[in-house]
């Protein structure tokens, strides 16, 4: 029973340490996601004002 309650333990242990993980990939996954709506958002402010502002060559 002592082996049982032992291997029990274990897989508990390993599970809870994938959890840890898998929400720790989560927050970096989300942190991306931040960084690259972020980014879009700048993306897309440069080109509508680039697009609507008068170029100077003409």
């Amino acid at each position: 029973m002592n082996a049982l309650a032992f291997e029990s333990r274990h897989t508990l242990v390993n599970q809870q340490s994938q959890h840890k993980n898998f929400i720790s990939q989560a927050c970096v996954i989300n942190h991306r996601k931040s960084q690259l709506l972020e980014n879009l958002k700048i993306c897309s402010l440069d080109f509508f004002r680039y697009s609507y502002e008068p170029n100077e060559d003409y």
